[in-house]
């Protein structure tokens, strides 16, 4: 794996975890003020780590499948492909 394809990966998984950093402290301001609770919050989290585990496994199957092919540039590489 060339340096290339590392920097997009690390900057990939920055700018989600920057994402993740903004939304947790900013949530229970929201919910306060939509008049949620604590077990809410709870669910709310719960329930976007449930579903970012599920659809983990299909960011592998799009990249292999024909659907795949479109967003890949008609290739079979994957998003941090160089050539």
């Amino acid at each position: 794996m060339n340096k290339r394809s590392l920097l997009i990966i690390f900057l990939t998984v920055f700018i989600d975890m920057l994402g993740f950093g903004i939304v947790i402290p900013l949530l229970p301001l929201y919910a306060e003020k939509f008049g949620a609770n604590a077990a809410v919050i709870g669910w709310l989290l719960a329930s976007y780590l449930i579903a970012q585990a599920l659809c983990a496994p299909l960011n592998r199957l799009m990249r292999v499948s024909p659907a795949g092919s479109v967003s890949g540039c008609g290739t079979r590489r994957g998003a941090a492909s160089t050539e």
